[in-house]
C-alpha cells in the first residue's frame, strides 16, 4: 500500500488525496468522510477516528491532514487577531486634531464572525450573506447563511446578530426573531415543516447559539423552555418523546442569556423574558474555543432541532 501511495503521490497530489482515503479507509474498515463526517462523541467513534490518525500518521507522507475535534482543535492566526481586535481596537483619529482616540465598533465584532463562517461554510452549497434585507420584515440581520438547492434558489439556515463589546446580547437575539419569523414560516411551509433555523448572537467575546423556533407553542406543549422561540444549544430537552442532545460537556462556567445587570437604561419585556430564561448558554471566545468551534461544526453538518 506504502509503494502504491509513494507513487501516487509523485504523479499527482489529487490522485494522492483519493488514493490515500481509499486505501486508508479499506485497511481500518470505517466509513468517515474527510473534513465532513459528524461529530459524534461516543465510544466507538472516539475510536475508530483515533485508529485513522494512528494509521495516517504511520504512513509518513509529506502532508499533513487535519481532524476537527473537540480536544485538537486550535484556532488560526486570523481568528487570534480577530480576537485581539475586540479586546483592544485599533486606533482611530479625529479629524479636527488628529488626537488618538480607542474607539469600540461593531465591525470590530464582525471581523472574528466573519471569519468564522467563512472556516467552517467553505464548500460549494453555502452561501453567506452581509446585511441581506429580509424580504417579509425588511430587516437586516448582520449576516445570514443559506443552503444552495436545486432550482436556483437557497434555503435558510443559520441567521446572526452582531453587537460591540458593551451592548446586550438578548437584545441581538430579540431583533433576529422580529426580523425573520415570517421568513422561517415560509421555509418551514416549503420544505416539510421545517420551521427552525440556527441562531447565532454575539456581542464582543461573548457568543450564543440557539436554533429559533417560529412556532413557540409546539415548544410551551413540551414544556420546554426558551426565549421568544430560541432554545439554546446547550439545553437538552426531550421532543417527541426522544431526548436530544447537541453539546455533551458542557462547560461549567456558561453565562446566562441576561448576565449584565449594569447599564440598564429601563425595564423591558426583551429584558424580562431573557431574565426569566435560566439555561446557562453564553459562551465567551477565549475561554471556550474548542466548544464554539463544535457547535460551529454541528450547524455546519446538521439541521435544527424540530418541535414538529
Amino acid at each position: 500500500m506504502i509503494t502504491n501511495l509513494r507513487s501516487a503521490w509523485s504523479d499527482d497530489w489529487k490522485i494522492f488525496h483519493k488514493t490515500l482515503f481509499n486505501e486508508v479507509y479499506k485497511q481500518v474498515s470505517i466509513h468517515v468522510q474527510y473534513q465532513t463526517y459528524k461529530l459524534n462523541f461516543n465510544q466507538s467513534q472516539t475510536y475508530k477516528l483515533n485508529f485513522t490518525q494512528s494509521q495516517l500518521k504511520n504512513l509518513n507522507n509529506p502532508c499533513t491532514f487535519k481532524f476537527f475535534t473537540m480536544n485538537t482543535y486550535t484556532p488560526s492566526l486570523a481568528l487570534r487577531n480577530a480576537t485581539e481586535r475586540i479586546k483592544n481596537p485599533p486606533v482611530v483619529y479625529k479629524k479636527n486634531n488628529n488626537e488618538p482616540i480607542y474607539t469600540k465598533y461593531e465591525h470590530h465584532t464582525a471581523t472574528w464572525a466573519c471569519t468564522k463562517l467563512k472556516e467552517i461554510f467553505y464548500n460549494e452549497k453555502w452561501a453567506i450573506t452581509p446585511e441581506q434585507r429580509d424580504r417579509v420584515s425588511r430587516k437586516k440581520p448582520d449576516l445570514v447563511v443559506e443552503e444552495a438547492i436545486q432550482g436556483s434558489t437557497f434555503k435558510l439556515h443559520l441567521a446572526m446578530e452582531l453587537k460591540k463589546v458593551g451592548e446586550r446580547i438578548e437584545d441581538a437575539l430579540a431583533q433576529l426573531c422580529d426580523a425573520l419569523l415570517e421568513t422561517v414560516d415560509m421555509k418551514g411551509n416549503a420544505n416539510d415543516n421545517q420551521f427552525e433555523i440556527f441562531a447565532v448572537v454575539q456581542a464582543g467575546l461573548d457568543i450564543g447559539f440557539f436554533e429559533y423556533h417560529s412556532d413557540e407553542s409546539n415548544l410551551d406543549e413540551e414544556n420546554i423552555p426558551h426565549f421568544r422561540g430560541c432554545v439554546s444549544l446547550t439545553q437538552d430537552y426531550t421532543i417527541n418523546g426522544t431526548m436530544t442532545r447537541v453539546l455533551p460537556n458542557k462547560p461549567n462556567d456558561l453565562k446566562n442569556l441576561f448576565h449584565d445587570f449594569q447599564n440598564l437604561r429601563m425595564d423591558t419585556t426583551t429584558r424580562q423574558g431573557a431574565n426569566e430564561y435560566k439555561i446557562p448558554c453564553i459562551f465567551n471566545i477565549e475561554k471556550h474555543q474548542k466548544e464554539i468551534h463544535f457547535l460551529f461544526q454541528h450547524m455546519e453538518n446538521n439541521s435544527a432541532r424540530s418541535s414538529w
